[in-house]
């Protein structure tokens, strides 16, 4: 036998022997879940949950404060969008969650189904997270440049307000030498 063709075998049943891993351990830990009444992804499913609620507040609360400002209403928007977004891949992942949390009569069975289930939608799964963190991250930092730019213009009114006080100051004290 060819050495390539004997290693293209060994590969193929490695990969094999670590799928069935994956899926036998799956299964376990799906059916001992089941049994003990937790849910397999609860901790990705609660973060996803309250970043979706966060990212409705803020939607909410951005459309309540109306601005003259076409600057920050352009971050608002801005703002706005990727909450959307945000909640679309929110909702997209918890509904991939949901259908493989445990089933309500624990069996070997229904518990492999759902760890097929999980293999299959593990890169699935991954790249929904990783959208959500790249998300959560850009609503940061644009909610950071709009506190910046809030600062800069509350210093800004700040020090006008302090000169035309200082300069009624001198014209009082003008008329009244």
């Amino acid at each position: 036998m060819d050495p390539l063709t004997i290693f293209g075998a060994v590969a193929s049943a490695v990969q094999f022997v670590e799928f069935a891993g994956k899926l036998v351990y799956g299964t376990c830990v799906i059916y001992k879940s089941a049994k003990s009444g937790e849910e397999t992804h609860s901790d990705v499913e609660t973060i996803t949950k309250s970043l979706h609620q966060l990212s409705q507040e803020l939607t909410k609360s951005l459309t309540s404060h109306k601005t003259t400002n076409g600057q920050f209403s352009e971050r608002k928007r801005a703002i706005q969008q990727l909450c959307q977004s945000c909640q679309g891949t929110a909702t997209e992942l918890i509904k991939v969650l949901e259908k493989l949390n445990s089933p309500d009569k624990p069996n070997y069975w229904s518990s492999f189904r759902k760890a097929l289930a999980a293999v299959w939608k593990e890169s699935e799964i991954e790249e929904l997270q990783k959208r959500l963190d790249s998300f959560r991250q850009q609503i940061s930092l644009h909610i950071l440049v709009s506190v910046r730019y809030g600062f800069h213009l509350a210093a800004f009114l700040l020090q006008k307000l302090s000169l035309t006080a200082q300069g009624s100051k001198t014209s009082l004290q003008l008329r009244c030498s």
